[in-house]
């Protein structure tokens, strides 16, 4: 890899989510999450309130909860696709008054390339070389000698490729596909409803009651979900890139929802694009994004098909957003 020819390499990060036994008080049991501050995102579905607020609180639980921001390149590859649309609320534990945004650019900035131009990413001792290079490799499903298993080695040389990208779009029959995947978004949920009427992560797996323990913070165990597991905060991900088809190219907002049937409206509060704040409400055919501030340069939103802005009367699927306000467009 010489400098001008690096290719980024996108490690795939996998939530797992292990479903526990349901609670019996579940119906009747508020959830014990802190609330979220009025200044972050939140996420919003149209006739599901209790999965708005669930999903809401998961995201600033998972953020405010990090213990350290690792200067390592790995995480920040995956962080960034989890971050970088989120307001400008600083982490309260670092307690330096930064944006996720700014320690993203701080930590990016400090990666060191050396002079053969081969970027040393700071890894951990484990799968990598002696100046933290990381072989790209995963092992799962390893049972012992002789027993099935499974291992690969993740690349990328086309963007990010995200199988919602492609299954939510066209094989809609999939397990992958927007309603499907829209249904296990509600089960997550339900688990995320049962892990707080237990008190949280840590109490409800606690010794091994739910089949496996947790890891994190200095405590050994079986799977990592919190402290510094940070690819928890890639799942409400599906939401942005997923179900409302948010796509960020440079200077060029693209929207294209791809909303399941049984949730036909989805809204982002207080996005983050280019330093504007923004609302976005998606439906598959409405597009809606009010702009919370005056953006410095115009904002071009890119839609999927053929749109009538409903002020304006303009038609097209290329609008520019020159000023703060709400700005609706209408599928033709």
């Amino acid at each position: 890899m010489k400098s001008g020819r690096i290719l980024m390499l996108m490690v795939v990060a996998e939530l797992v989510l292990i479903r526990g036994a349901s609670a019996s008080s579940q119906e009747s049991t508020s959830v014990q999450i802190s609330s979220v501050p009025e200044s972050f995102t939140t996420i919003e579905f149209k006739g599901h309130p209790d999965e708005s607020r669930l999903l809401s609180q998961y995201l600033w639980y998972h953020y405010k909860t990090r213990r350290l921001h690792f200067k390592a390149l790995f995480p920040q590859e995956y962080l960034t696709t989890a971050d970088m649309w989120l307001a400008r609320t600083p982490q309260p534990i670092w307690g330096e008054g930064k944006s996720i945004q700014q320690k993203h650019r701080e930590s990016l900035l400090e990666m060191k390339i050396d002079e053969e131009g081969y970027i040393l990413t700071n890894q951990h001792f484990s799968h990598c070389h002696e100046k933290a290079w990381p072989f790209p490799l995963w092992v799962q499903g390893y049972r012992g000698e002789g027993l099935p298993g499974a291992a690969g080695w993740h690349f990328n040389y086309e963007g990010i490729g995200w199988m919602w990208d492609m299954f939510l779009k066209t094989q809609l029959d999939s397990r992958f596909a927007r309603d499907n995947a829209w249904q296990r978004l509600l089960e997550i949920l339900d688990w995320e409803k049962e892990v707080w009427a237990e008190g949280g992560y840590r109490e409800f797996y606690k010794d091994g009651k739910q089949g496996t323990t947790l890891q994190g913070g200095g405590t050994a165990g079986g799977i990592g979900i919190d402290a510094e597991f940070f690819e928890s905060s890639l799942m409400p991900s599906i939401v942005t890139y997923g179900f409302m088809g948010i796509d960020p190219q440079g200077r060029i907002l693209k929207i294209s929802p791809k909303m399941p049937v049984d949730c036909p409206e989805m809204t982002i509060r207080k996005m983050q694009y280019h330093n504007v704040l923004m609302d976005v409400r998606c439906s598959n055919d409405s597009v809606s994004v009010a702009l919370r501030d005056e953006p410095v340069e115009p904002i071009v939103v890119v839609l999927a098909g053929r749109y009538k802005n409903t002020v304006t009367n303009e038609t097209g699927n290329r609008f520019e957003l020159s000023k703060a306000g709400t700005y609706t467009f209408t599928r033709k």
